[in-house]
């Protein structure tokens, strides 16, 4: 996990969701909450991209706007572990950390497989992506000094 710089504030997390258009907007949104309810707000920046359909879309924009989110990113946040093998593969990923919100709860959990599942309750991919934020932005912040 890279520290955070305090010569480059606020570390840049990307957010991709990857299972229904939308999602990257509430993850986005639930980290700037906890990040905000820290006071964290001038360490840590977030943007969000929905990757829902990217991996069969031929749209020169969409890998266009991909590439642009993950390049200026510091760190990469996925749903799910298998979005994290796909993201990895992508040139603008190279040399970052790529996390996925799934790999904070133990295989075969509720929370896992609601981050993870294609088509899931919405109300239960909220819920444990709200459950995941504290985690991930103690990962987030623990490198600074």
């Amino acid at each position: 996990m890279p520290a955070l710089d305090p010569e480059k504030v606020p570390m840049r997390v990307a957010i991709v969701a990857t299972q229904a258009a939308g999602r990257s907007d509430s993850l986005g949104a639930l980290l700037r909450d906890s990040i905000d309810s820290h006071g964290w707000g001038e360490r840590v920046s977030v943007s969000a991209i929905d990757l829902a359909g990217w991996a069969k879309a031929a749209d020169d924009d969409a890998s266009a706007a991909l590439g642009d989110c993950l390049k200026g990113a510091d760190l990469i946040v996925v749903d799910r572990g298998e979005a994290a093998d796909l993201i990895l593969e992508t040139d603008a990923a190279e040399g970052k950390q790529v996390m996925a919100l799934s790999d904070f709860f133990e295989d075969g959990s509720a929370e896992r497989r609601a981050l993870s599942e294609a088509g899931g309750d919405e109300k239960s991919f909220l819920d444990a992506a709200r459950e995941a934020m504290p985690l991930l932005l103690r990962k987030i912040i623990a490198g600074r000094g």
